[in-house]
């Protein structure tokens, strides 16, 4: 078993700050390409909770690091213009929580691409 298989310790799932074993997993399975739109981030790459555990962030409470929680986003640049993909699914988390579980949870697909299916889906059905 090597270290990326291996099960999280409790400290490495709730602590503050994402741990290397855990950015490992992530890097691995999204590629440091958006989960979001697809895009290769590369070094500039940002790992985003999909799922908040714990008390508020940045007040000392903890965050759990369950890598089918946490997927690679878009964090300084927008695409023609438009917000960076971290800032749209904050602003629009309803939309783009359950997606971005379900991206997660697989390798090699966006969420964008599975919204496109849902709208196209919903449209054929109505």
């Amino acid at each position: 078993m090597s270290e990326g298989d291996r099960p999280l310790n409790k400290s490495e799932r709730e602590t503050l700050a994402i741990p290397d074993s855990v950015r490992r997993i992530i890097d691995e399975r999204d590629g440091q390409h958006c989960r979001v739109c697809g895009k290769f981030l590369g070094e500039g790459r940002a790992i985003h909770h999909i799922i908040f555990g714990g008390d508020a962030r940045g007040m000392g409470g903890r965050r759990v690091h369950n890598p089918d929680e946490m997927v690679t986003v878009c964090w300084m640049y927008g695409h023609k213009g438009a917000l960076p993909c971290h800032d749209l699914v904050h602003q629009q988390k309803r939309t783009w929580q359950p997606l971005l579980l379900e991206v997660a949870r697989r390798k090699g697909i966006t969420a964008i691409a599975l919204r496109r299916w849902q709208i196209r889906n919903r449209n054929k059905n109505t």
